[in-house]
């Protein structure tokens, strides 16, 4: 978008500023410790939306320059704290309440490493995994208050990708990480004693596509190329005696897990666009009940959740949000999400004088309507 300066003196310089077209996809959501605002992470800052409304109610920001964020965290049992890192491994602390920069800390890797997944342990130790572009993944327990590195896993054999993905969870009371990359193995890393990993292959050595750790319980998920969703039961780390349950409705990979905070439903999504809630856990007498959120106006990327709400990821460049009981309360779109034919050829800008916005294209058989002074989508419309 091009504004021009009002001069008295004719110019043909322009300004230009980038007012929208941020992707707010790329990684995943948290709720906040009250449930009433979902945290987005858009590039190099934090946007803060309201789950009622769909507004931009504040922004993060971290105070030095990094390039972009690769996730963000509260901790189960700390309310007033956010944790970020940057690709380079840069950890920032934002007091939740204020929006301030607490601490940054700067992890003891090398220059020409990126990380790829982080997740906190504690107020004072995260798992992250960083790697060479298309080279092998490195795993390692760092301080958050220090960078140092405590522990770095040498047994893990994986090649970075798209697809890498790090769930934690908990089996026999211990803490452990349950990672995949598109490959047909699952490893499972205690992350308390060192030693001690698993790796697990999925059925009929299909594609794992998607995973997600039971918070309290011995139970992992994962989504497979054939589209099921197989829960392993039992001690991960011997897999004999290994229980397993195959819930099968997608037709194509599902491309995110997510189990409930009480872990008695389990969610799943992917390219059907449809939001599908399993009943799991201990209600036997519903075991294998299925709800769904159909029709959705994007293939899933990320399904975040807490006690009330879901949070569902759309590559549309849009977040829904919806209620427990699978009613679509809110969408949080941002301008962009053009179909592949339209990246392919570009599309034109017209501007709706009565509106003040401007007309654009967006997902297949959709134009968007964006409004430049709000930087929010006005109107989405079929054609």
């Amino acid at each position: 978008m091009g504004i021009k300066q009002h001069k008295n003196v004719a110019d043909s310089n322009y300004i230009f500023c980038r007012k929208g077209g941020r992707s707010i996809i790329e990684r995943r959501p948290v709720f906040s410790p009250d449930g009433q605002s979902i945290a987005v992470i858009v590039e190099n800052i934090v946007r803060v939306y309201n789950i009622q409304t769909g507004d931009c109610v504040r922004f993060l920001e971290t105070e030095s320059n990094v390039n972009e964020l690769v996730g963000i965290q509260f901790l189960e049992n700390e309310d007033y704290n956010l944790y970020g890192c940057s690709e380079k491994g840069c950890i920032t602390t934002w007091t939740w309440d204020q929006g301030a920069v607490l601490r940054e800390i700067n992890l003891n890797i090398s220059d020409d490493y990126k990380v790829v997944t982080f997740n906190m342990l504690s107020d004072t130790e995260c798992f992250v995994a960083c790697s060479k572009p298309k080279k092998q993944l490195c795993f390692g327990i760092y301080s958050v208050k220090t960078g140092k590195l405590i522990q770095l896993f040498k047994n893990v054999y994986m090649k970075n990708n798209s697809m890498v993905r790090v769930s934690l969870g908990y089996c026999n009371g211990e803490r452990f990480a349950a990672v995949i990359n598109g490959t047909t193995d699952l490893y499972i890393q205690n992350l308390q004693q060192f030693h001690i990993c698993n790796i697990l292959k999925s059925l009929n050595t299909f594609r794992i596509t998607a995973v997600a750790a039971h918070h309290k319980e011995n139970m992992v998920a994962i989504g497979d190329a054939m589209g099921r969703v197989t829960i392993l039961r039992g001690n991960l780390y011997n897999k004999k005696g290994l229980g397993q349950e195959i819930l099968h409705w997608h037709y194509l990979p599902p491309l995110d897990l997510c189990f409930s905070l009480q872990g008695s439903y389990l969610y799943s999504g992917g390219i059907e666009k449809v939001l599908v809630k399993w009943t799991a856990g201990n209600l036997t007498n519903k075991a294998n009940e299925k709800n769904f959120i159909p029709r959705l106006p994007g293939n899933v990327r990320y399904i975040v959740v807490n006690n009330s709400h879901i949070a569902i990821t759309l590559s549309n460049n849009s977040v829904v949000i919806a209620s427990a009981a699978m009613h679509v309360m809110c969408t949080i779109l941002e301008c962009g999400g053009l179909s592949s034919a339209m990246q392919a050829i570009g599309s034109s800008l017209v501007f709706h004088r009565h509106f003040q916005a401007l007309l654009m294209g967006g997902r297949s058989g959709c134009l968007q309507l964006y409004s430049p002074q709000s930087d929010k989508v006005l109107y989405n419309c079929n054609v």
